[in-house]
């Protein structure tokens, strides 16, 4: 919780520091529920879905940001019923009924040759994902039946991550219908990863042991409007550098996803379907091919 703080201060430093008039500054609140959470391509919630709350500050002339996410289950608190891949009679679940989320965000936007067919939306930001506390149930089937039997938990600070990205877009490259874009992701572990007090059992922790790789976000977004109501949709093309050193590289999958907004009451409504393929099995059953939809709420002020 100490790096959270720090982060969190440091968001509020950067913007109180060019703080001016009051309407130098935007401000923006969210609610999105989302039949079921993805995290870099992992089912958060084994299925279950997840309710995510946002305050987003932003400062118009120079373009800073600072942004505080939480991120709540709902539905039932059971354990994942797949088992968890390359652990010989073993079943295991990781019940994530209390792993809830806190992510905090700044980071700077700025337009270069705006107006040029070669216009460029850059946004460099850095983000801290504070993990709720993970319990791991452990069972060792033998012919006599179930021994072994224990819980493993870790802590939030041992799973927290953290992520430096770039993401850039050319809006008037092709038309303004279909803008491509690219996203470069350095995604590492924050905490130590030591498997929790209870646990020797390191290469167990969710996403891996000492996670630090490059994710590359390649695709296009597309605009139109059919009987007067507006459409967007995305299809972007995930590469990564491995997980660890038993992933290898290569594409791990691809997401689609298509929307539409409507103005209610003081705030804008966005509805959304996304379909992601997962590419190869090399991660298991921890990332697979998902339907999942999500609806917002925003209102700016």
């Amino acid at each position: 919780m100490k790096i959270t703080k720090l982060v969190s201060i440091l968001a509020v430093v950067v913007l109180a520091s060019l703080a001016g008039a009051a309407e130098d500054f935007e401000f923006n609140v969210s609610s999105t529920f989302m039949s079921k959470y993805l995290w870099h391509g992992f089912d958060m919630y084994d299925d279950r879905p997840a309710v995510k709350t946002t305050l987003n500050v932003a400062h118009q002339e120079s373009g800073a940001y600072a942004e505080v996410s939480y991120v709540m289950p709902t539905g039932s608190a059971s354990a994942y019923e797949d088992q968890f891949q390359g652990l010989a009679n073993t079943n295991t679940g990781y019940p994530v009924g209390q792993s809830d989320q806190w992510d905090y965000s700044f980071g700077m936007k700025h337009s270069m040759m705006q107006g040029d067919a070669m216009q460029m939306d850059a946004d460099l930001s850095y983000t801290y994902y504070n993990f709720g506390d993970v319990s791991r149930y452990e069972t060792l089937n033998t012919m006599a039946g179930p021994i072994n039997q224990r819980t493993l938990d870790w802590s939030g600070e041992d799973r927290d991550m953290q992520e430096l990205a770039l993401g850039i877009e050319f809006p008037n490259m092709i038309s303004e219908y279909v803008v491509p874009h690219y996203r470069l992701s350095y995604i590492f572990e924050a905490g130590g990863y030591g498997g929790g007090p209870n646990s020797d059992l390191d290469q167990e922790v969710p996403f891996g042991q000492g996670v630090n790789y490059l994710e590359h976000t390649i695709g296009i977004k597309t605009t139109m409007d059919i009987d007067m109501m507006p459409l967007h949709g995305c299809v972007d093309a995930i590469y990564e550098d491995g997980r660890n050193d038993a992933a290898d590289e290569g594409f791990k999958r691809i997401l689609t996803g298509l929307g539409t907004q409507m103005v209610v009451g003081p705030g804008m409504v966005k509805p959304a379907v996304y379909y992601q393929f997962a590419l190869d099995d090399e991660m298991g059953n921890m990332v697979d091919d998902d339907w999942f939809a999500a609806i917002t709420y925003s209102i700016d002020f």
